[in-house]
């Protein structure tokens, strides 16, 4: 089901921001989605954080990458950066 979509071309099957813990969501056929976390630490993704066992991103590569679930604080922040960059353009 690769549609060759992962953030890196390079590293199939790793996340946006694998440098970060969190959500991802990855779509596995053409109805069907995932939310699996991306452990930083492991390397990895599993159902839930600390999970030491795991999905290694080359077996993740042949879905589709969907994008990262993001948080409040993290939806916040990227709506004031967008407010920011208006104001100075204008």
């Amino acid at each position: 089901m690769s549609e060759d979509n992962w953030p890196d071309p390079e590293r199939p099957g790793v996340p946006m921001f694998p440098e970060r813990d969190g959500l991802h969501v990855i779509r596995v056929s053409p109805v069907n989605f995932v939310v699996r976390h991306w452990s930083a630490k492991y390397r990895h993704y599993s159902h839930n954080a600390g999970w030491r066992k795991g999905v290694s991103p080359e077996a993740m590569a042949d879905f589709f990458y969907v994008g990262p679930c993001l948080t409040q604080a993290q939806i916040a922040e990227l709506q004031t950066t967008a407010l920011d960059k208006r104001r100075m353009a204008s």
